[in-house]
């Protein structure tokens, strides 16, 4: 299990680094929201800590997701398929969070949008 400070401190290294590379939240759209919930695939979901890059903006929304592909419906975390069921056309998705097996998926906005 990992602790407060680790779990703070690593998401603080993937906001450096989100910062550093110009990491952006992935942006759904009606093309690839239909590749992401396709079959066998898992979509790309950038972790940029608690940077928040220009063009986007921090909604008041956030989802706890399992990472360990063992969680179950009926959990607190949600699973992957309760995960790709929630993502919104025109909303960005990042990890903002880490721990051992969940994470925290934060909605962004897209300003203009």
């Amino acid at each position: 299990m990992m602790s407060l400070n680790q779990i703070r401190s690593l998401a603080s290294k993937h906001a450096s680094r989100a910062k550093r590379l110009g990491i952006v939240p992935l942006v759904i759209t009606e093309s690839n929201l239909k590749t992401i919930r396709g079959p066998k695939h898992s979509p790309k979901i950038p972790f940029i800590g608690d940077f928040v890059p220009e063009g986007f903006y921090v909604s008041d929304r956030s989802l706890f997701v399992d990472s360990s592909g063992m969680g179950q419906a009926g959990e607190l975390a949600l699973t992957q398929e309760q995960f790709l069921g929630q993502l919104e056309i025109g909303k960005a998705y990042a990890i903002i969070e880490a721990g051992q097996f969940q994470v925290v998926v934060g909605v962004f906005g897209v300003n203009g949008e």
